[in-house]
């Protein structure tokens, strides 16, 4: 859609790389539903998880990131544009805003929007130091499959906001974000 293509163009050429496998791997049924009304065939389910070892709600939080004005909004992932980061960054509200990760919209960003706190990538310990202190997760894709940090950030005791889209849908609940 971004680029101005037919939608069923991209879609053939897809299901003609896609069912030459012996197996498409997925991480939800709404994805498997997807791919099956596009004539996509043979997908097996790829179970996802976290380290609950490392993401939990108690541990250490990011001072750096815990000092900010409250409440704290965070985007953790590839700054790039399929992920809507901008989006998140021009929604109005208060507290403060801050972006782990790197990508190729990274410095384009970083210029446009001084007042946000641009971290670069975290790992490890780090990462879900920066969750835990965060008042909320913004998850701004209306693209993604699945967005393995939403769950990080819930095993972290971080409710989400997303967009009601697949990938969202299949991880969010009412009880965990909206």
């Amino acid at each position: 859609a971004r680029i101005g293509l037919p939608e069923a163009l991209p879609w053939r050429y897809l299901r003609w790389f896609h069912n030459r496998a012996s197996a498409v791997l997925t991480a939800t049924p709404r994805l498997d539903a997807e791919l099956a009304m596009h004539g996509i065939a043979r997908t097996r389910r790829w179970g996802r998880g976290v380290d609950l070892s490392l993401f939990h709600p108690d541990g250490p939080r990011d001072p750096r990131i815990a000092a900010l004005p409250g409440p704290v909004q965070l985007y953790v992932g590839r700054v790039a544009v399929e992920k809507n980061v901008e989006a998140f960054l021009d929604a109005p509200g208060p507290g403060s805003k801050v972006v782990v990760g790197d990508g190729p919209a990274l410095a384009g960003l970083r210029a446009k929007y001084p007042h946000v706190l641009f971290t670069g990538p975290k790992f490890g310990a780090d990462l879900a130091a920066a969750y835990r202190a965060a008042d909320v997760f913004v998850f701004p894709s209306r693209t993604d499959t699945f967005g393995l940090v939403m769950a990080e950030a819930l095993a972290c005791g971080v409710p989400v906001a997303a967009f009601p889209v697949p990938g969202p849908r299949d991880v969010v609940t009412e009880e965990v974000g909206a």
